[in-house]
């Protein structure tokens, strides 16, 4: 399941009145169920917009979405390496703030190479947690939703878990995480 929750700061101020930040608001999702997913060979992503996914609805178009938290991931097939990348609204992130810039936040373009924004690699029976970190500049004052798009190495069909271990069974020595999803708004 995920619960969200709201805060909204106007200022963070030090004992002299000083304001320390300007983040506006901040939303977080947790995620303690496992999901999931049937993902297709080495080039493909499978889409967590509804299953691990935040929204938030930025007070000025000028404002940036700071995202952090962590996802849990494990593949089936033993040791496997997996990807990411971020989406917003239902396609993947273009506008991660570069200097003065927006950039789309994947690798470059390199032969038959699959670009992807962050990754890892998973032993037999184990997960890793891949941190969420960016900082987008939306332009808009309309709700938007971030979620991921994860993809694993092996060049055949394998299923991939959020918050589950591949092989997994009822005993002491197996676990159960959490994922993570926190987005806030930052004043320009």
């Amino acid at each position: 399941s995920q619960a969200m929750s709201t805060l909204k700061v106007n200022a963070l101020q030090d004992t002299s009145g000083n304001n320390l930040s300007r983040i506006l608001q901040v939303v977080q999702t947790v995620k303690t169920d496992g999901t999931s997913f049937s993902s297709v060979g080495s080039g493909s992503f499978t889409n967590t917009d509804s299953s691990f996914a935040i929204s938030i609805t930025p007070s000025s178009s000028s404002s940036l979405i700071l995202l952090g938290g962590f996802v849990n991931l494990a593949v089936s097939g033993g040791d496997q390496g997996v990807k990411m990348t971020y989406r917003r609204d239902g396609s993947t992130l273009s506008t991660a703030l570069d200097g003065g810039s927006t950039i789309s936040p994947i690798g470059d373009s390199q032969g038959s190479r699959t670009r992807a924004t962050t990754g890892g690699a998973i032993a037999n029976h184990g997960q890793h947690s891949i941190p969420i970190s960016i900082l987008d500049k939306p332009n808009t004052t309309s709700s938007v939703t971030y979620s991921l798009s994860i993809g694993h190495a092996s060049s055949v069909s394998r299923t991939m878990y959020i918050n589950l271990v591949n092989g997994e069974s009822d005993g002491a020595q197996w676990s159960r995480f959490a994922s993570v999803f926190m987005a806030m708004e930052v004043a320009p």
